[in-house]
């Protein structure tokens, strides 16, 4: 579900791509799990049976790279509305930035 009118202003990487990278600020394997559940979702609620299935097997290789790589293959076989979707999850994932605690403030 996409927000009417919100267009995404952060440039948006493949996945796989992204999850390659590394970063001080932001763990990108870590981010794979809640990114590839929140895509489980979104491909049930669309009834993508295939995608749904497909992702499932990724999972079972423990592989984040893997995993990342399904998740571009998967917006690449979806119509535009789901893929849109997807990309806004992918936007979540690749601009989250962690809270600092207090103690880390000071």
């Amino acid at each position: 579900m996409a927000i009417k009118g919100f267009t995404c202003k952060c440039e948006v990487k493949p996945m796989a791509e992204w999850v390659k990278e590394e970063d001080p600020e932001q763990c990108h394997i870590c981010l794979i799990q809640p990114t590839a559940s929140a895509y489980m979702g979104t491909l049930e609620d669309a009834g993508a049976k295939d995608q749904v299935k497909n992702l499932e097997e990724s999972w079972q290789s423990n592989d984040p790279l893997t995993i990342a790589e399904q998740l571009d293959k998967i917006k690449e076989e979806v119509g535009e509305s789901l893929k849109k979707e997807l990309f806004t999850l992918d936007c979540f994932a690749q601009s989250f930035k962690p809270e600092t605690t207090t103690e880390q403030q000071q």
